[in-house]
């Protein structure tokens, strides 16, 4: 990423400016096994409306992050994946949720998942 694409939308032209980002999290001493702290991040991206080169990318990289995390070979299966009482209890299942919301100008994603080294939020980025 960090540079312009141009992006076509019902033959209007613009300008999508992606640029690298980064989460405003710290690291701390915290080992891999210990879930007892704050271990998720938030990551809020925004783009215009007719940006489709970049909403693919990030769906495909939110795809990608999940079918590896979650073991499932179909992405078919994610949008019907039920979580069982155990996945639910488990603080270290490590897979990304989030949701989309758009209007006729923006998109904005806003993404989350257990962050630090390994873990499906610094895959995803």
């Amino acid at each position: 990423m960090g540079h312009s694409r141009p992006a076509t939308v019902a033959g209007d032209k613009c300008e999508v400016q992606l640029e690298e980002f980064k989460t405003n999290t710290t690291e701390t001493s915290q080992s891999k096994e210990d879930f007892g702290g704050a271990i998720f991040e938030r990551m809020i991206i925004v783009l215009p409306y007719c940006a489709p080169d970049a909403v693919k990318a990030i769906e495909a990289s939110f795809i990608k992050t999940n079918l590896e995390n979650l073991n499932i070979e179909n992405a078919t299966y994610l949008n019907t994946k039920e979580l069982s009482k155990e996945e639910r209890a488990d603080r270290s299942l490590d897979f990304l949720s989030g949701f989309e919301i758009m209007d006729s100008e923006f998109r904005m994603f806003i993404v989350e998942g257990l962050g630090g080294e390994g873990h499906a939020m610094r895959k995803f980025y």
